[in-house]
């Protein structure tokens, strides 16, 4: 299956600090069948891009570990302007990574979080 995140950009704005930038896959299964008709990205999915982007930053292919005070503000209904923006800061954790962000879809808010928690994946 094609990711739904494409033409991932990561910049490191200070130490810890990131802004990311991709393009969403408006065709892509996930939301053909999240409601057909009426596509909705799920929130899970939504989640998955701060893991790939703290992936990509660190180099390391991650896994979610613990996901504390997660907001989904508003549902990301995909229409016209296909850029998802993000930014986070990333701390190192003692299991891992710490990653606070938010994720922005037509300049809005759509989820923040401020304890994600991803660890290195066991192969």
């Amino acid at each position: 299956m094609e990711p739904i995140y494409q033409n991932i950009s990561i910049e490191q704005i200070a130490d810890g600090a990131y802004k990311a930038r991709s393009v969403l896959d408006k065709n892509h299964i996930i939301l053909a069948s999240h409601f057909p008709g009426h596509p909705i990205l799920p929130g899970v999915v939504i989640l998955s891009l701060f893991r790939i982007l703290t992936s990509v930053a660190v180099g390391k292919n991650l896994r979610l570990q613990n996901a504390g005070n997660v907001k989904f503000i508003k549902p990301l209904i995909p229409g016209d302007d296909l850029m998802i923006e993000a930014e986070f800061f990333l701390k190192n954790h003692k299991r891992g990574y710490e990653v606070e962000g938010k994720i922005f879809y037509s300049n809005e808010l759509i989820a923040k979080s401020e304890a994600l928690i991803f660890t290195e994946e066991m192969i």
